[in-house]
């Protein structure tokens, strides 16, 4: 996941899990800032970390484990969830909190939709997304991947 949001933004390289340094730093058109929050263990181990200067500028920042800070984000802020269905699929789950992570959702589902529904007819488009997308809720924020 994070792999692609790197080559998103224009990082030519490959991204690699932040485990040991915590957080790992690409650069492109924006900096995409790379947290692994696993093996921290208390909130001041967090706050040590200091996610906000991370947030203060112009980029994204990605993080692992996020349920162990969830107090450190600010109120406007994208969560998303993965669950693992099965060895090749994962369900995404997309959790807006405010009015930008909203439209960036729909925007996001709107694009996803479009393209299934060329592919599926097909009328193939140059995308991303070469893996069949499926809605599983009604209300487009649940999708599964393979």
């Amino acid at each position: 996941f994070t792999q692609g949001i790197a080559w998103g933004i224009g990082f030519e390289g490959y991204a690699s899990s932040p485990s040991f340094v915590l957080v790992r730093e690409y650069r492109g058109r924006l900096n995409l800032y790379h947290a692994d929050l696993y093996r921290l263990d208390n909130v001041e181990e967090i706050a040590d970390l200091g996610l906000d200067d991370y947030l203060d500028g112009p980029g994204i920042l990605v993080v692992e484990w996020a349920n162990k800070a969830l107090d450190s984000f600010p109120p406007e802020h994208l969560r998303i969830h993965f669950e693992h269905m099965t060895e090749n699929e994962r369900r995404l789950r997309f959790e807006p909190h405010g009015p930008r992570y909203q439209r960036l959702v729909e925007q996001l589902m709107t694009g996803i939709s479009t393209d299934c529904h060329s592919r599926e007819s097909g009328n193939p488009l140059p995308s991303p997304l070469d893996s069949c997308l499926r809605r599983n809720d009604t209300e487009g924020k649940n999708w599964n991947f393979r």
